[in-house]
C-alpha cells in the first residue's frame, strides 16, 4: 500500500507550475549595443559598369601626343541591379585625355555629384580613339574646328601649318601657342586626333566603386 506524503506532492506541484510559467513567459534580451550605432549603407558599383557622358562641344581636337584636362557630364542615371540610382545624371567627371596605344583615351580621376562640393576618386576609362585628320597648308581648318574644342597642342599645329587665318574655339589645356610652333614652321602637313565625346568617351569602370567613399 503506497504512502501519501502531502509535502512531496506540494513540492512537485510547485515545480510543475514554475516550469510551465518559464515555458510561456516571453524571453527578454537586451538590445545589442551595435544596433544603436549610426551607420552608412555601402553600395558597390561593379567593375565593367558603363557610364554614358556628354560634353558641351560636338568634338575635341587634340594632337596625337598631348594630354588635355577635360570635365565630362554624366548623360543619364547609372543604376545598380536593384534599380537604385548610384550615379545621377548631371554628375561631373574630371579627368584627362591622354595619348594611349597609338591613339587617345579619356582617363577619369574624380566624380562630383550634382549640388555637391565633394569629389570622389573614380577609376574609369574610355575606349582608345585613333581618328586621324591630316591638316595641310592651305587647307580649310574650319571644317575640322566647326563645333570643336581644340587642345593647346592641336591649336599650335593648326596655327603653324595654316598660318592661323581662322578663329579658334576655346582652347583646352592652356598650352602656349608658341610651345611647338617653331618645330612645325615650314612643314606642309601634320596630323590631329578628332574625338566625338557622345560616341567615343563612354566610360567603363576599371574597379569596383563605392559612392559613399569621399576623397575630399
Amino acid at each position: 500500500m503506497a504512502n501519501f506524503n502531502p509535502l512531496h506532492t506540494g513540492a512537485a506541484a510547485f515545480m510543475a507550475l514554475a516550469i510551465g510559467a518559464g515555458a510561456t513567459a516571453p524571453i527578454i534580451q537586451p538590445a545589442p549595443v551595435l544596433a544603436q550605432q549610426p551607420y552608412r549603407l555601402e553600395v558597390s558599383v561593379p567593375a565593367g559598369t558603363q557610364i554614358p557622358v556628354r560634353y558641351d562641344k560636338q568634338k575635341i581636337v587634340v594632337s596625337p601626343t598631348e594630354t588635355v584636362p577635360v570635365t565630362l557630364t554624366v548623360a543619364s542615371d547609372v543604376k545598380n541591379d536593384n534599380g537604385r540610382v548610384v550615379i545621377p545624371a548631371g554628375s561631373k567627371i574630371q579627368g584627362k585625355i591622354v595619348p594611349y596605344d597609338q591613339g587617345s583615351r579619356f582617363e577619369a580621376e574624380y566624380l562630383q555629384f550634382p549640388d555637391s562640393s565633394y569629389k570622389q576618386d573614380i577609376n574609369a576609362v574610355s575606349r582608345v580613339v585613333n581618328r586621324r585628320e591630316t591638316i595641310t597648308r592651305g587647307a580649310d581648318a574650319k571644317s575640322i574646328l566647326t563645333g570643336a574644342a581644340a587642345g593647346g597642342g592641336a591649336a599650335t599645329i593648326l596655327t603653324a601649318i595654316t598660318g592661323g587665318g581662322f578663329k579658334l574655339a576655346p582652347l583646352l589645356g592652356g598650352a602656349a601657342a608658341g610651345a611647338g610652333g617653331g618645330a612645325l614652321l615650314g612643314r606642309h602637313k601634320a596630323d590631329v586626333n578628332v574625338i566625338y565625346p557622345d560616341r567615343d568617351l563612354t566610360l567603363r569602370l576599371q574597379s569596383n566603386w563605392h559612392p559613399n567613399r569621399r576623397s575630399y
